[in-house]
């Protein structure tokens, strides 16, 4: 009994110390009433920013928010508020895939020396089905790269034209010639220039040994001149690798930079061979035709102000897009947003590693001499304001993690408690001794 009850004391008194009251303290304060649950970073997917379109309904007071996640992810439920916690209504409708957004593909084949021959079929091979299934709405085009760039199968063109053109697919021959794979890419976006589509996409099905003159220096710089002309004409750059064996997967990260960087996917073969996963030409295509459409009810909004709206998706991957308030000023029928939404949003500088590309980009005004004064006094007023994350028309970010400060008195109570319950086990077991000797 003694030994029973010198244990109970010990695990009273491992409960009270502060390592154990810390972890209390998180698993109880860290679920705050009134407030969404915080999403794990782990856990979270994004927003591809050049997707996102508004469309403001002043009669209704509505915001409708076209947008698409980077992945093909099933949208289950968007939640919508206001800085200050207040509630938005939002209603969330998916596309289907024949009234999605039309998308204009241009998939570049890499066909040059590095590359067998047998990928080069297996490339072509993927492509006949991919094309195959492309809705209605999609247009296509189809080159091949080696020295130069090469089309093959223009768009517009009829199935039949198609099927010939896929078929004159080789791989390069003759004398071994420089692949120039950023370089060629670039001259690619050229195409896409006319097309109507609201989406456009570029297909690269490579090895990336990329062969410009100057070593990992001069390749960077070419990815970084592709990724800011992709992002400047919104093409989204999907990068198919292939790799005869595990070792040749080292010229896999560039492929994998300008995927990430326009908002686009890269697959590659889980363990050598050329076969690239099951399913990659249905999720390229659930990506360019997803998400769908937002609608926020604003009648009830009290002012124009930031919206953050939250996508959950069947997956149990979470997107953030925040809405910027001169976005909802215009669809509540206000020109501008208020006066300190606008003092606090300057159009930031866009980061070069910025993956995510910007849907409209504000023109910088014609100042006035006369308006010099005033606008010095605002830079300066705002230098001396903490800087504060600027909202834009499409960022996209993870929700991270909050946990609650528990109050000093919370551990004193704690600790009282655990000394009570300690000093109670002592005295029952010296009595229960006590009163065995006595007996």
């Amino acid at each position: 009994m003694t030994t029973t009850a010198w244990v109970g004391g010990l695990a009273l008194l491992l409960t009270a110390s502060p390592g154990m009251a810390q972890a209390v303290r998180v698993a109880g304060d860290s679920v705050r009433v009134g407030a969404p649950p915080a999403l794990a970073t782990g856990q979270a997917t994004r927003v591809a920013g050049g997707s996102v379109k508004y469309h403001p309904d002043l009669e209704k007071k509505e915001l409708a928010v076209d947008f698409r996640l980077v992945d093909s992810q099933t949208v289950t439920a968007v939640l919508a508020a206001a800085e200050n916690g207040e509630a938005v209504p939002a209603k969330w409708s998916g596309w289907e895939l024949a009234k999605a957004p039309a998308c204009a593909w241009l998939i570049v084949v890499d066909t040059s020396m590095t590359t067998p021959a047998k990928t080069v079929a297996q490339y072509v091979d993927f492509v006949r089905g991919f094309v195959s299934r492309l809705p209605k709405q999609d247009g296509v085009a189809v080159c091949a790269m080696a020295a130069d760039l090469k089309e093959a199968v223009p768009f517009d063109s009829t199935a039949p034209d198609i099927a010939k053109g896929l078929a004159a697919i080789k791989r390069a021959g003759g004398s071994a010639s420089t692949t120039l794979i950023y370089a060629r890419l670039r001259d690619a976006l050229g195409r896409l220039a006319e097309r109507k589509e609201p989406r456009q996409a570029l297909v690269l099905l490579s090895n990336g040994q990329d062969q410009a003159e100057g070593g990992p220096d001069a390749q960077d710089l070419e990815i970084t001149k592709l990724v800011d002309a992709a992002n400047a004409a919104n093409v989204v750059i999907h990068a198919l690798g292939a790799a005869e064996n595990v070792a040749a997967k080292k010229y896999f990260a560039g492929l994998k930079e300008i995927a990430l960087r326009t908002d686009g996917v890269f697959e590659a073969p889980a363990f050598g061979g050329e076969e690239l996963p099951f399913g990659t030409m249905f999720r390229l295509q659930g990506i360019m035709h997803g998400t769908g459409t937002v609608r926020l009810d604003l009648a009830k909004l009290a002012k124009p102000a930031d919206l953050t709206v939250t996508v959950k998706t069947a997956a149990g991957r979470n997107a953030e897009l925040l809405v910027p308030a001169a976005k909802v000023a215009a669809a509540l029928g206000s020109s501008t947003p208020p006066a300190t939404e606008v003092a606090k949003e300057p159009a930031p500088a866009k980061p070069a590693q910025q993956p995510a590309a910007q849907t409209e980009s504000p023109a910088a005004p014609a100042a006035a001499d006369s308006a010099k004064a005033p606008a010095a006094a605002a830079q300066t007023a705002a230098a001396a304001t903490p800087p504060k994350e600027p909202a834009t028309d499409h960022p996209a970010r993870p929700a991270q993690p909050m946990v609650a400060a528990a109050p000093i008195k919370s551990w004193l109570w704690i600790l009282a408690a655990a000394g009570a319950l300690v000093l109670l086990m002592v005295g029952l077991a010296i009595f229960l001794i006590l009163r065995k000797r006595g007996s």
